[in-house]
């Protein structure tokens, strides 16, 4: 019973809501477990949610010391656009499997659920402007985050320390798996896409807010504590 109350307690669990222009459009829920999971699922509110209803869901299991990548899957339910997709890393090949579709990847792949993992864990000093080997629905490249300064960042009448961080994305191989994807991860690789990150410096470590700005269009997500 105290081991299972002390799992509980660990698990990095976060609410947020994204918005455009200042206006909510967007629920976000993480689930980040120390063993090497994380889950996200996200729902859209207000006239968003009437116009373009959307409820998605995200896992990917990943090492939980060096972070490469294991498995994922996500579940799609946007508007008219509903998608199922699992992927399995084979170690001894080299591979990620896509149903009956291999991929072949530079050993210590990551993707996007992983990386966002990595940053709640590790220090600037281990991520700043290192290169990591990075596949998405097939697209195999590689990402790096770099650091930009140590910034407070105002939400839910609080003051937090973070580290801010720009996330580069850099696919050298584009995929032909699949004719469309989600939202999220069609934005995430779109070029010109501006991803920003700001961190909490006092542990456990979370994501405080997030910024993707494409076309000269803001989206925000900020951390939501009532």
């Amino acid at each position: 019973f105290f081991f299972f109350i002390l799992n509980l307690q660990i698990i990095n669990a976060q609410e947020y809501r994204i918005s455009i222009l200042g206006v909510d459009v967007c629920n976000v829920n993480q689930i980040f477990k120390p063993d090497g999971k994380i889950e996200f699922s996200t729902e859209n509110i207000g006239i968003p949610a009437i116009i373009w209803p959307a409820k998605n869901h995200y896992h990917s299991e990943f090492d939980s010391t060096t972070f490469n990548l294991i498995s994922w899957s996500k579940n799609i339910n946007q508007g008219n656009f509903k998608q199922k997709i699992s992927a399995n890393y084979i170690d001894s090949i080299g591979t990620i499997e896509y149903d009956d579709k291999k991929v072949q990847v530079p050993v210590n792949t990551k993707n996007i659920f992983s990386l966002l993992a990595m940053v709640q864990v590790r220090q600037p000093s281990s991520l700043d402007t290192r290169w990591f080997n990075f596949e998405q629905e097939g697209s195999v490249g590689k990402a790096r985050f770099i650091w930009s300064d140590t910034v407070t960042i105002e939400h839910n009448n609080k003051r937090e320390l973070c580290d801010h961080y720009r996330l580069d994305i850099v696919i050298k191989n584009e995929s032909k798996l699949y004719k469309e994807s989600d939202y999220f991860l069609g934005e995430i690789l779109a070029p010109g896409m501006v991803k920003q990150l700001w961190v909490s410096r006092k542990k456990p470590k979370k994501i405080i807010k997030a910024t993707f700005k494409t076309m000269g269009i803001p989206l925000t997500a900020i951390i939501y504590e009532q």
